[in-house]
């Protein structure tokens, strides 16, 4: 071997590295990507609004609904009272006995029904499946009870129309006594048959307005798209 070839064998070689020996030491690993115990559908699912916003207005319909009821089922026992304190003498003035039993069991019925629309409400804000069931019964319930409380109100004319008249001629009597007018006093001079045909004119209009919240609740509560989202709450951590 020559001396030039001695010398050529100690230089490097000029072929490039073994690429796996070089990647191994300078590459780094990819940047982690955030990961979630949900699929992305059902992560959309689980963070809808529409849940809080149905469970917020559900809440204060309730509480009205509470109210309501509450008071018309003591009222209807004590009205010969509040005729008291406007100084009318209300022991004559009590609607029959069989209309006030229904109608306090259909006061104490909206206060149950106004319990049951809070705990679907609080479900449904915690994102429980269940509750879209509860409100969906509750839906149910609350248009039947209006529609038999319309059926009543309709039975309940003339002895209404006749409890009215008998406490429009006790306020007249009372204003005549105090040496008033009560021709002078509007609302005062209603015979039988205008206060039959404007209770028939209410009861018509306004005797369907309670049905408006629970069609609205039933239509939500059944959309195809709120049901597929609710399917993934229960295998999702509860909203707080």
């Amino acid at each position: 071997m020559t001396d030039h070839q001695n010398e050529a064998s100690n230089f490097p070689s000029n072929q490039d590295p073994d690429p796996a020996s070089t990647d191994a030491g300078f590459a780094s690993a990819p940047p982690s990507e955030p990961t979630s115990v949900l699929p992305a559908d059902d992560l959309a699912g689980h963070r809808a609004a529409w849940p809080t916003v149905i469970g917020i207005i559900s809440i204060i319909y309730a509480l009205f609904g509470f109210v309501a009821n509450g008071c018309g089922a003591v009222f209807i026992w004590f009205g010969g009272a509040t005729l008291s304190l406007m100084g009318i003498d209300g022991a004559d003035y009590q609607l029959p006995m069989w209309l006030q039993i229904v109608q306090t069991g259909m006061g104490l019925f909206g206060l149950m029904l106004a319990i049951m629309l809070v705990v679907g409400a609080v479900g449904l804000m915690r994102r429980r499946a269940s509750s879209l069931r509860v409100l969906k019964l509750w839906a149910v319930l609350a248009v039947v009870s209006t529609l038999i409380g319309i059926g009543i109100g309709f039975a309940a004319i003339e002895p209404n129309v006749q409890l009215q008249l008998s406490i429009q001629d006790a306020i007249r009597d009372k204003i005549r006594s105090q040496g008033d007018d009560p021709d002078q006093v509007p609302g005062l001079d209603k015979d039988e048959e205008t206060m039959r045909r404007e209770s028939v004119r209410n009861l018509a209009i306004f005797g369907a307005i309670p049905i408006i919240y629970p069609a609205i609740i039933g239509f939500l509560v059944t959309s195809r798209t709120r049901l597929e989202q609710a399917d993934s709450w229960d295998h999702a951590s509860p909203v707080a």
